[in-house]
């Protein structure tokens, strides 16, 4: 598929992909628009609500601006949806549109005087959205409209002189990145769109070739049945006949490019047509005397003898079968052949009549036809593994995630009590044993975690030699009856990686192998650079570009077929009660696919089993990590907490006073910034939990650092849905602290972010 990289236009042999493309787009997309349209009337209008109260003296101009100029554009836009026109002037005038709608938000933010005039930024936003999103406007007019309403506001912050510089340079740096990241979801947005018509395209251009090719090989068939009926009849007649006739029969026969021959009662040929020398490369002397048998196929004598003789009891009234016959050099040729009895003047048998003919065409077209039959099958069950997964995978991750915070609840207090007990105290053993639990469910809910593709939390560049070395050696030391072989890569490519979260994979494959081979084995380790092309990567529904492969083989028993297709089910085992929860290679398969790459497995009982994984490759370094000590590290500082869950809550805050912190406990986002507006001159740390009710983790972070640009938040979380807590990581916030954590963990990172 051939795009333009900007306006991301068909180009090259597609270019007449283009004008079909545009009106598939406007056609699908049409419902959507006018859904947008409703809904920024609808908004737009509401959110005047917000005039009245916060400048009721201004209320009555920017009404004007809403009632009387932008709402009435939307509502005309509407009406002009129903046009027949409006596909052509869909794009330009959605991006004006667009850039009304900001105008409009940009007086108000004009006229309000500050500090009331900043609750109108956030329209622009909605506006970015809006335009770049749901009103379904191609990437090239999203952007000029986007970058208009850039210049707008410019041109207003500029107006605005009171406007402090901080907050100027915040807000210009902030709606630039906003404008950006628009462009990015819009740009992707069409290109997946123009990816998916191309593919649709493509798939019904070879649609139309079977289709072809079939009707072609139905036409043969009828023709080629009319022409052997013709010449059949012709045939009895002039062997019947005088001289004339057999002269005739010879014309007709030597100048076919089907193969014609004369049996007698026992098979042997009486007669060959020329064409078999140019067919088969046999000439008559070679054939005469012989049988079809002497040159047919061994796998199909069974077959042909059965027809041989069930044409006998039928007196060869009429036969059609296909078979292989040799030719001269050896190689067989697929045939069609066609018998039929010949009687002599008295009605009695005398022998029989064969046309036969070279169908490799044919059977080549219908092999192609299965193949592309059986692929177009696998796909469709990729596909539908895929989405089965990934229904189960949001179940599974909302499970864990509610699980980490009720666990969190129970290592916090279990850690308080401990440390206000003496050692020697008899409850203490207990405690440590809820302590042990804890992390066992912890633990588990990894398992998760990873199979609902959800605890991708600090994505490094990482060398996966290294990974896989330090994971192997760790566990060979504990298994001497498994020898490990390792070929590696010399310049592997660097992924990003959660390296924790790869680290179990590779145990799981490897304690998979070790039980495979209960009485000892070999396992093979190998790492290979690898490029898949676009038909390769739509093979398995992933990007072209740079890979690394990765293979873990083992010499085990090996899984049937019936296993193999449930082996990536969450909660499928082949193991006895109590030995194992079938989490796995569930949670191998949603991390792989969490870190956007595919797992293969290909197994034959008694044969082993290979594991072949594919990640994709990174353009950034690799970065190192360090091993930090896990000890109790008090300090000094104002901390605010903020989780809506009110037994995590009280857990962490007593952990932090217990390490020396003043902490202020906070249940949620609205609470968090109401309170930092009134205290940011005494709070040094904000620790944040991710995921809440109302305003979420994220948009609390963005909200904080509007306030103070240069604020300290570590997030925290016990599930990341589609990397969230990755992309606010890459925000500007901190570090990252995953549920549940022991109070050693809470008091080292708090060190390392007020150091």
């Amino acid at each position: 598929m051939k795009l333009h990289w900007l306006t991301l236009k068909f180009s090259g042999n597609e270019s007449q992909l283009e004008a079909p493309f545009l009106s598939d787009y406007y056609r699908v997309s049409l419902p959507l628009i006018r859904i947008s349209l409703i809904l920024a009337m609808l908004f737009y209008g509401v959110f005047g609500i917000l005039d009245a109260l916060l400048m009721p003296e201004q209320k009555s101009t920017i009404w004007f601006i809403r009632f009387a100029v932008v709402c009435p554009v939307l509502f005309g836009t509407l009406l002009a949806t129903f046009s027949k026109s409006f596909e052509r002037y869909m794009h330009p005038l959605l991006a004006g549109v667009c850039i009304l709608a900001g105008g409009g938000i940009v007086c108000m933010i004009v006229i309000a005087p500050p500090p009331v005039n900043y609750s109108y930024y956030a329209g622009l936003l909605l506006i970015f959205i809006w335009g770049y999103t749901f009103s379904r406007i191609l990437f090239i007019w999203a952007t000029l409209a986007g970058w208009v309403q850039v210049v707008l506001y410019e041109i207003a912050a500029i107006w605005i002189s009171p406007t402090p510089f901080a907050i100027l340079v915040n807000n210009n740096f902030f709606f630039i990145s906003i404008n950006f990241i628009g462009m990015l979801a819009c740009y992707f947005m069409e290109l997946y769109s123009r990816r998916d018509f191309f593919r649709r395209q493509q798939l019904e251009l070879e649609r139309e070739k079977v289709n072809k090719a079939n009707q072609e090989l139905e036409e043969r068939v009828e023709k080629r049945t009319a022409d052997y009926q013709i010449i059949n009849r012709a045939l009895e007649q002039e062997m019947l006949s005088h001289k004339q006739s057999e002269e005739k029969f010879r014309l007709i026969t030597e100048n076919m490019f089907d193969c014609i021959s004369l049996v007698d009662t026992s098979g042997a040929y009486q007669y060959v047509s020329p064409s078999y020398k140019e067919i088969l490369g046999y000439t008559s002397e070679d054939m005469i005397g012989l049988t079809g048998f002497d040159f047919a196929h061994p796998d199909d004598l069974e077959r042909i003898t059965r027809i041989y003789l069930e044409g006998l009891e039928q007196h060869w009234r009429e036969a059609s079968f296909e078979t292989r016959i040799r030719h001269k050099n050896g190689h067989y040729v697929p045939m069609e052949i066609r018998v039929r009895e010949v009687k002599d003047p008295q009605g009695n048998q005398i022998g029989g009549i064969l046309a036969a003919r070279d169908i490799t065409k044919r059977v080549q077209l219908e092999q192609e036809h299965k193949q592309a039959e059986e692929e177009k099958r696998r796909l469709e069950e990729r596909l539908q593994h895929a989405d089965k997964m990934d229904s189960i995978g949001t179940l599974a991750g909302g499970i864990a995630h509610d699980f980490n915070n009720l666990l969190m609840g129970i290592q916090g207090f279990a850690s308080l009590t401990l440390l206000n007990l003496d050692p020697e105290d008899p409850n203490c053993e207990n405690l440590k044993m809820i302590e042990e639990q804890a992390q066992s469910g912890a633990e588990l809910t990894k398992q998760l975690l990873g199979f609902a593709r959800g605890g991708r939390y600090e994505v490094k560049p990482a060398d996966m030699n290294e990974i896989i070395e330090k994971s192997s050696s760790m566990f060979g030391r504990t298994k001497k009856e498994i020898t490990i072989h390792k070929k590696y890569e010399k310049d592997i490519y660097p992924v990003e990686v959660d390296l924790g979260q790869m680290e179990q994979v590779f145990m799981n494959l490897y304690v998979n192998a070790w039980q495979a081979m209960p009485g000892g084995g070999n396992i093979y380790l190998e790492t290979e650079n690898v490029f898949w092309d676009d038909q390769q990567a739509l093979t398995y529904t992933l990007k072209p570009g740079r890979y690394i492969k990765i293979s873990v083989t083992d010499t085990g028993t090996g899984i049937d077929e019936k296993t193999k297709v449930r082996i990536f089910d969450p909660f499928f085992t082949t193991k006895k009660m109590g030995r194992g929860t079938g989490l796995g290679l569930a949670m191998v398969y949603g991390i792989i696919k969490g870190h956007k790459g595919m797992i293969d497995v290909s197994s034959e009982p008694g044969s082993g089993t290979k594991f072949t994984i594919y990640l994709p490759a990174s353009e950034m370094e690799v970065v190192k990590e360090k091993a930090e000590p896990m000890t109790i590290a008090r300090g000094k500082g104002t901390i605010m907490l903020v989780d809506d869950e009110q037994m995590v809550l009280r857990a962490n805050k007593g952990m932090l006073e217990f390490l020396g912190y003043t902490v202020y406990a906070v249940g949620s986002g609205q609470e968090a910034i109401a309170v930092y507006m009134e205290k940011r001159n005494t709070i040094d740390l904000v620790i944040l939990d991710m995921i809440m009710p109302g305003l979420s983790g994220g948009e609390t972070f963005n909200r904080l650092r509007e306030i103070n640009s240069g604020i300290k938040v570590l997030l925290s979380s016990g599930y990341s849905a589609d990397g969230a807590a990755q992309t606010i990581m890459k925000r500007g916030c901190n570090g990252f602290l995953q549920k549940p954590f022991q109070i050693e963990k809470l008091s080292q990172k708090v060190r390392e972010m007020l150091a």
